[in-house]
């Protein structure tokens, strides 16, 4: 059997970890950024959203170089790059879904939010694999309903069918039988079992 060389990127409360002979930090402080916007002064907000959008497109280019240099360097093949976003980290995945899908062979969803854009993703149609605990404590389990259902739609509204779909997207709502029996005592701590599914990660790298 040939091994084949892959990249994971995990995003985990927002910040960038990409594994397999790579390390290396990109946000380091994504996760309170959008608590930094002035309360008053409407230019100030433009300011801060003008040095936000700045700070996204460099980071967005910092990935494209650092998968090109993994490609490069043997590291991964560019053809099976691979995102997971975690609670917070799956918001910011979700961002950088929404502009530059292209970026991911496939992406794994836990214990999140949809924040970014649809119909980038199903123009690229980039297989997105969503999961979470059904009663998750800080998010629950609607919103992610929510953004499979209007993947979905939009991949119908291409013409495409049934099966085609649901190997681009999977909704996983994990019940409370789940968790049952294993270290994690709430279900948004689901993100630490999510990884270590077999099924769920044998999802996300058979693409």
């Amino acid at each position: 059997m040939t091994k084949r060389k892959i990249m994971l990127i995990t995003v985990c409360f927002a910040i960038f970890a990409i594994s397999l002979l790579l390390y290396r930090q990109f946000f380091k402080s994504a996760g309170k950024r959008n608590m930094d916007v002035p309360a008053a002064g409407s230019e100030q907000i433009e300011d801060s959203k003008d040095t936000e959008e700045k700070r996204n497109t460099e980071e967005m280019t910092e990935l494209e170089e650092t998968e090109r240099t993994a490609a490069s360097e043997g590291a991964a093949e560019p053809e099976k790059v691979y995102s997971n976003g975690y609670s917070g980290g799956g918001e910011t995945l979700a961002l950088i879904l929404g502009k530059k899908p292209e970026l991911f062979t496939a992406a794994l969803m836990c214990s999140s939010k949809w924040d970014g854009a649809y119909e980038s993703v199903t123009e690229a149609k980039t297989p997105v694999y969503f999961v979470i605990g059904e009663s998750d404590e800080y998010y629950g389990s609607e919103l992610f309903r929510e953004a499979y259902q209007i993947l979905y739609e939009l991949y119908a509204e291409q013409g495409l069918a049934k099966s085609e779909i649901d190997n681009l997207l999977v909704l996983d709502i994990k019940e409370k039988n789940y968790f049952a029996g294993t270290k994690v005592t709430y279900q948004h701590g689901g993100g630490y079992l999510f990884c270590r599914d077999e099924k769920i990660m044998g999802w996300l790298f058979g693409h």
